[in-house]
């Protein structure tokens, strides 16, 4: 710390004939607000002891202030600390040099009275364009005064989009981002966001607006949406929307927000508790959704066995729902028969011929989840009685492979999805069951490479539900 040193070569100097390096000299500084006086990059002593009052109370309440300008000799983010050698309780102000004193509180472009900790004194760091001026006001917590160093550091040129009030444009499209290496400027939203990358986006249509990092990013991301008009840095409670993790897995996220044509808004970008790292930002307009509730049946990504009999296996496939309708889809479990059915098959294509080779039981739905899997764009309903529109669920292999919720497909119109608990097989006890009975049964014979060669297999999933247009 440049105190010390100066010290540790004051000592040596009383017994040597080294020349001797003294401190920044130390006399009563600028007691008025017109009377500023210009400190450069390094270390300004400072005596505020005789001070009166000049300027305002920012942000906390202060007293016996000194003044003075900093001209900044390159574009850059400065850092001006009083952490050193302050012996008061000390707080600090920049302002614009331009404005006339006296200064009113909400000139301040920045304030702080505690960041070096233990109730005091302060850093502020800001960034300048190449030859701004800012004015510091330095004074005493609720009229402390005493002497202590003005440390000013060039912390480097900003990084484009560091910083809330250095957004970059963001447009339709995909644009790759990195938040390794930055700083935290915005409030945590929801998700205790750090790290965090700003940009701006402006509707260029009346629409629903997607704003996803699903694609390649490889952290456990954050991302909030805050309307333009807001501070920068906004607080948590001007986020419009924030999400941590829609794409699944702990993250990444994905933001759904309505915007009229011409409307800005303002993202933060980062990682949830400092996570930082790569990814992209997909910003796409969703199509409006047909009215009612309609059923989409997306990705079936897994599928496997879960028993054996003989020369039979007992198999089940996963299932993603996905509602493609402007209402919310019923979802009830049973008694209420508001919802799903889904049933599973299994085909061989061989020599030009399609052979249905096994087919499943009814699975019963019974709580639906509000993902968006299908990427319509999700509006969740608030509890699991409905599929919300554009909504996934998702139901895993082993979850639909349950045999006490597999039913007769007869026991369900398949016109009108309709059906009747109480006079269900599933409304009475639970039997026992083999290894493979209900679930969608497949023949060793039938899977046989030997004996189908060239064959190809399909399996199938299809949903049946009244609610569905």
């Amino acid at each position: 710390m440049p105190r010390l040193r100066s010290l540790v070569l004051l000592t040596f100097a009383l017994t040597s004939t080294v020349p001797v390096l003294t401190s920044p000299a130390m006399a009563q500084s600028p007691d008025a607000c017109i009377d500023a006086v210009a400190i450069p990059l390094g270390v300004t002593a400072f005596d505020s002891t005789t001070a009166t009052t000049d300027g305002p109370s920012p942000c906390v309440p202060v007293g016996a202030d000194v003044w003075f300008t900093f001209e900044a000799p390159l574009a850059s983010t400065y850092r001006f600390s009083l952490c050193a050698n302050t012996t008061f309780d000390a707080a600090m102000a920049i302002f614009d040099a331009a404005l006339p004193c006296p200064l009113d509180p909400t000139d301040a472009l920045g304030c702080d009275d505690d960041a070096c900790g233990g109730g005091g004194p302060p850093i502020i760091e800001w960034t300048l364009a190449a030859g701004e001026v800012i004015r510091l006001q330095v004074a005493g917590w609720n009229g402390a005064s005493g002497t202590g160093e003005i440390e000013v550091t060039d912390l480097g040129a900003p990084i484009p989009g560091d910083a809330c009030s250095d957004a970059t444009t963001l447009t339709v499209g995909t644009t790759p981002f990195s938040t390794v290496g930055l700083s935290t400027d915005g409030p945590p939203a929801c998700a205790q966001i750090e790290n965090d990358r700003w940009y701006v986006f402006t509707a260029p249509t009346d629409a629903t607006w997607r704003f996803s990092l699903c694609a390649t990013t490889n952290y456990d991301a954050a991302m909030a949406v805050y309307p333009d008009s807001a501070p920068c840095p906004p607080t948590s409670g001007d986020a419009l929307a924030c999400n941590d993790d829609a794409c699944g897995g702990g993250g990444p996220p994905i933001v759904l927000i309505d915007l009229t044509a011409g409307t800005t808004v303002r993202l933060q970008v980062g990682g949830w508790n400092g996570a930082s790292g790569d990814g992209t930002i997909l910003v796409e307009e969703l199509p409006p959704l047909p009215a009612g509730a309609n059923i989409v049946v997306g990705d079936l990504f897994d599928m496997n066995q879960f028993g054996r009999l003989g020369d039979e296996v007992g198999c089940a496939l996963a299932s993603t729902t996905c509602n493609l309708g402007a209402e919310p889809l019923d979802w009830f479990g049973n008694p209420d028969p508001r919802h799903p059915f889904i049933t599973m098959a299994a085909y061989r294509l061989d020599d030009g011929r399609l052979e249905q080779i096994g087919l499943s039981w009814a699975k019963h739905g019974f709580s639906a989840a509000q993902t968006d899997a299908c990427n319509f764009g999700c509006t969740p309903f608030p509890d699991s009685t409905r599929l919300g529109s554009g909504c996934s669920d998702i139901y895993g292999s082993g979850t639909n492979a349950a045999q006490t919720i597999l039913g007769p497909r007869a026991e369900i119109d398949p016109f009108t999805g309709g059906f009747d608990y109480g006079l269900s097989i599933l409304s009475a006890p639970a039997p026992s069951f083999d290894a493979t009975e209900r679930r969608l049964i497949l023949q060793d014979a039938d899977l046989d490479p030997a004996a189908w060669p060239n064959a190809t297999y399909f399996a199938e999933v299809y949903v049946l539900s009244a609610d569905d247009q």
